[in-house]
């Protein structure tokens, strides 16, 4: 489950990356398409990935035959305890990061708690 929240940016933050396929951008690679090829001409293959890219269904694999252990960056479900329900983000949809929201940065230790070197 996924939570979406937003905050206002600066004028400097970058834009967010594309949605995947938006416009063109990020085709499905070859291995999903000829993957796709093999499913059709057997009806038996199914996906089941890790990637969360939805690279197999814009291959053209039906939403049904793909198994996404970590799910996709389109669909979202709310994070609290309010339904099962899912939900797809229009491909215009951009997030907003605030400066809360990111990962903190790698502190090293002071010196003195570094072990001595003897």
């Amino acid at each position: 489950a996924s939570t979406c929240s937003s905050s206002s940016s600066s004028s400097s933050a970058r834009r967010p990356p594309a949605v995947p396929g938006e416009d063109g951008a990020n085709p499905p690679r070859r291995a999903a398409t000829t993957t796709l090829a093999g499913q059709r001409r057997r009806k038996t293959h199914f996906v089941f990935t890790s990637n969360v890219d939805t690279m197999f269904e814009r291959a053209g694999f039906p939403r049904n035959s793909i198994f996404e252990i970590h799910g996709n960056v389109t669909e979202w479900q709310c994070g609290t305890n309010c339904g099962a329900d899912t939900w797809r983000l229009p491909n215009t949809h951009r997030f907003h990061v605030g400066s809360d929201m990111l990962a903190p940065r790698f502190r090293p230790p002071p010196a003195a708690a570094q072990p001595s070197e003897e």
